[in-house]
């Protein structure tokens, strides 16, 4: 008995050691699932946690990106933290230099983000850290100014004999001519685009010009014009067309028109009818005269009165009359002289049969078949309709009376040498030479063997860079800062090294010795006008120059100087002071000068977009 109790006894032990054996077992199982579930769990947490974070620096760096702030780091340390770094690439695809910000124009981008998880997860680093990389398409206009004139100059210039500016491209009409003084076109010149000044225009003998002409002056024409656009002038001097003049679009002056141009009487766009001017004659300030058959197509509206003499054509007006405070007045007259209505302020003198409108036309005091207006007539916009610019002042859109406004007044550009204006030119090579010797050492580094978009910035010459007798080789993109000008003399040749069109660009930076800068009165935003002392740097071309093979840009705040013929140049000329020579041709040729500014440049543009975004966590 006592035996098998033992036994039994014996059992139990085991089934008990067994019991133990299992419920630790099982404990190690639940203790190690929890420790695992508690390390996944955290991690996964660390995970969300870090790769918020390194969206969050990608997203923090093309925020910036977005305005131009090109920042090369950022990092944020509260958490959930990120380090994220930016790596800049040019036009060409070479990475830039980066120190606090990126030196140059990038064209794209590469962001490195690193998270960093704000509870690290327990038993596991795996999400602690996460890295996300995204690629950045980036473009920017960093204030640049469109440079689209093909002369412009800051004071007066004159265009003399046989001189044609030509449009880029057949129908582009842009070769613009624009003067912060007056131009003077002399005999036989053809000019492809807009004319505006500041100051007066004087067009003498058989001068065409197929744009718009603009200025804050008076325009004198003393013989023959041809002009395809219209013509405004803020100045109220007497405004003469001669024998054969003939414009096709308007003409609008706060001062006095005459018209005596009967043989210029030509088919205006869209119609067989043949007049002097297609459009409508606005004479805000004072009379019209219409002499010897000189004929209007539009309307002819003024402020002190309408006189039309010995008339060889039938009309000579082809739509409405109008005279604010005058009479009209007319004599040797034949058919319907106005083809729409006559409204003055005073005595209608032509009879009411030449009148095609006769019950929309009134006078002051009703008589001989006119009706009484009542009150007097104001000036309408015109008949018919026409485009004019916003700024020209007419017609008014508010109460005040109608003027003709000066056009907007433009600034010289400013293209300077400093490091800050250097690092615009992204994707050029810069040279520098300075010295007594400098420019030697530039024309020996010229003639030797290079490639691609040099600029080369020449400081410190006793004179200009010169060539005499020589053949400037251009062998890829170049441009030439001298402070101190440019001199070229007898036979100078421009000309490709190869079968491809190079651009040159001639320039004396804006903030060379001798040159200031004054505020210009009454220009808002504030206006700034050059003026050069002895020591400011000038472009003389003093004889026949050939260019084959290339682009060229002309620029100088001081003056620019051709007095012999040129032969081939395609391109553009700014300047303080501009002359150009007699037989000689310029083709406009947009060319782009990086970091060109004025005050009136447009603000700095920028924009950015995302091409690629990709966590590249464990890549190294």
């Amino acid at each position: 008995m006592l035996r098998r109790i033992r036994g039994e006894e014996g059992s139990a032990l085991a089934g008990v050691v067994g019991l133990m054996l299992v419920i630790a077992v099982v404990s190690l199982a639940v203790l190690t699932s929890a420790t695992t579930g508690a390390a996944y769990s955290t991690s996964a947490r660390a995970n969300v946690q870090s790769l918020a974070a390194a969206d969050g620096g990608v997203d923090a760096v093309y925020a910036n990106l977005s305005v131009g702030n090109y920042v090369c780091s950022l990092g944020a340390t509260t958490a959930p933290a990120f380090t994220a770094t930016v790596t800049y690439f040019n036009a060409a695809g070479n990475q830039m230099p980066c120190g606090s910000v990126v030196l140059g124009t990038p064209v794209s981008a590469e962001i490195r983000s690193t998270g960093t998880a704000a509870n690290p997860g327990t038993g596991s680093t795996d999400g602690d850290e996460r890295t996300v990389v995204a690629t950045v398409a980036l473009g920017s206009s960093a204030g640049s100014l469109a440079l689209d004139k093909a002369i412009f100059s800051e004071g007066s210039f004159t265009l003399s004999n046989n001189v044609t500016i030509e449009e880029s491209a057949t129908g582009e009409t842009d070769a613009d001519l624009y003067s912060n003084g007056t131009i003077y076109c002399k005999t036989q010149l053809d000019i492809q685009g807009d004319i505006t000044a500041q100051g007066d225009l004087s067009f003498e003998n058989t001068c065409e010009g197929l744009g718009t002409i603009w200025v804050g002056g008076n325009a004198s024409f003393s013989s023959s014009v041809n002009v395809k656009g219209s013509i405004f002038t803020a100045g109220r001097g007497t405004m003469t067309l001669a024998n054969s003049s003939h414009i096709e679009g308007s003409l609008v002056t706060n001062g006095s028109v005459v018209l005596e141009n009967s043989p210029g009487a030509k088919a205006c766009p869209g119609t067989t009818s043949q007049w002097g001017v297609c459009g409508s004659v606005v004479a805000l300030g004072g009379s019209i005269s219409s002499k010897n058959g000189a004929s209007i197509g539009g309307s002819a509206y003024s402020q002190s009165g309408f006189t039309a003499t010995t008339a060889n054509s039938t009309q000579v007006v082809g739509h409405d009359v109008v005279v604010v405070n005058g009479g009209v007045a007319g004599s040797n007259l034949s058919g319907t002289t106005v083809g729409g209505s006559i409204r003055a302020w005073g005595a209608i003198g032509i009879d009411k049969a030449r009148v095609g409108n006769l019950a929309g036309s009134c006078q002051r005091t009703a008589g001989n078949g006119f009706a009484s207006c009542g009150t007097a007539p104001a000036v309408p916009a015109p008949n018919p309709a026409v485009s004019l610019p916003a700024e020209l002042g007419y017609p008014s859109s508010t109460g005040a009376l109608p003027v003709v406004n000066a056009p907007v007044r433009e600034e010289l550009p400013r293209i300077e040498s400093s490091a800050t204006a250097l690092a615009k030119w992204s994707g050029w090579t810069v040279r520098t030479f300075s010295g007594a010797d400098s420019c030697a050492q530039a024309k020996s580094f010229l003639s030797g063997a290079w490639s691609g978009k040099q600029l080369l910035l020449v400081t410190g010459c006793s004179g200009p860079i010169s060539w005499n007798n020589e053949t400037l080789s251009v062998k890829g993109d170049l441009a030439i800062l001298s402070t101190t000008g440019f001199l070229a003399g007898n036979n100078f040749k421009v000309a490709s090294s190869s079968t491809t069109t190079h651009d040159l660009m001639w320039i004396v930076p804006s903030d060379g010795p001798g040159v200031s800068w004054s505020a210009v009165a009454n220009t808002t935003p504030i206006q700034y006008s050059p003026s050069c002392t002895a020591a400011g740097g000038n472009i003389a071309i003093t004889n026949q120059t050939t260019i084959t093979g290339a682009r060229w840009f002309l620029y100088s705040p001081c003056t620019v100087t051709i007095n012999n013929q040129l032969n081939g140049f395609k391109g553009q000329i700014y300047g303080g002071f501009v002359t150009y020579p007699n037989n000689s041709a310029i083709t406009k040729a947009n060319i782009a000068v990086p970091g060109a500014t004025s005050s009136s440049s447009s603000a700095p543009s920028f924009s950015a977009q995302i091409t690629s975004r990709l966590d590249v966590t464990g890549e190294g």
